[in-house]
């Protein structure tokens, strides 16, 4: 009976130490705007850009707030054509070859608390979801924050087959808290790099 007990605790630490290998793995660098800076390679202290006379602030949020957006995702011609743009991108930039357009929600609640962390989040892409997984991004899903996590949603509308309606996205991802340093340089804030 020893034996066994041994080699059951032993499988629980096995398991233990592979679920939390396998959260770390879930960790994505967001360069201190999702999750600690320590998660990211910055190049400045603590991820917050040195700004300078004339810059922007950091941005202060609202306790909560929700807003509908147009993001423009430039897959060429950026390097000539850097952002930040007042809009679309400029020309000779065309939509559909250059870059894609796409639309969506944000809703945010900094008051929201639970035994998973404090912070609630919401981004909504409508027929467009973030172009990190592999294959088409061509169908709607959401990314939601609760506290410390993170879960990702797809719909039955525009589900790509064999992908769940839900799953958990990263075990350490929370919303931007209310006071966030900017995490990047003035113009690239909140930017993911595609791949």
């Amino acid at each position: 009976m020893p034996g066994l007990l041994g080699a059951v605790a032993a499988l629980g630490l096995i398991a233990t130490a592979g679920t939390a290998w396998a959260q770390a793995r879930n960790i994505y660098p967001t360069f201190g705007v999702h999750n600690p800076p320590g998660f990211s390679n910055c190049p400045w202290k603590g991820c917050v850009y040195p700004r300078t006379a004339g810059e922007s602030s950091d941005p202060h949020f609202s306790a909560f707030w929700s807003t509908n957006w147009t993001m423009y995702r430039v897959f060429k011609g950026y390097a000539a054509h850097p952002p930040p743009y007042g809009g679309k991108p400029p020309a000779p930039l065309k939509d559909g070859e250059d870059y894609e357009v796409s639309y969506g929600s944000t809703y945010y609640d900094s008051t929201v608390a639970g035994p998973i962390g404090k912070g609630a989040m919401m981004e909504h892409y409508e027929k467009r979801c973030l172009p990190i997984f592999p294959g088409s991004n061509q169908y709607t899903c959401s990314f939601v924050s609760l506290g410390d996590r993170a879960f990702f949603l797809t719909y039955e509308q525009d589900r790509p087959e064999g992908m769940p309606a839900c799953c958990s996205f990263s075990p350490l991802n929370h919303a931007p808290r209310l006071h966030q340093a900017s995490p990047a340089a003035p113009g690239t804030w909140g930017s993911i790099p595609a791949k």
